[in-house]
């Protein structure tokens, strides 16, 4: 059986727009673990000009905050990030 956990990997905010969340699902079974999306990176969060730049950072409304990466939320959950073992990015 596979348990799906739904977790935040990130937000954005562009007023007049609502506030978006970047939502991930972490698969988990007897094989282990996947991730599906990714959202916002540690990378991203620790030099967002550099990986995303201030065009679409101001376009987008990108919210970096490092406890919202799937890293952290994986974390969150009792796991090491090493345990997910695939992403599938689906945009």
């Amino acid at each position: 059986m596979t348990t799906i956990h739904h977790i935040n990997c990130g937000s954005l905010h562009a007023p007049p727009n609502p506030k978006a969340i970047c939502h991930c699902l972490l698969l988990e079974d007897k094989d282990g673990l996947a991730l599906v999306d990714a959202g916002i990176g540690l990378l991203d969060v620790q030099q967002p000009l550099e990986r995303i730049g201030q065009p679409l950072i101001e376009a987008a409304g990108f919210l970096f905050h490092e406890e919202d990466t799937a890293a952290r939320e994986v974390e969150k959950l009792g796991f090491h990030p090493t345990e997910v073992k695939h992403i599938v990015l689906t945009h």
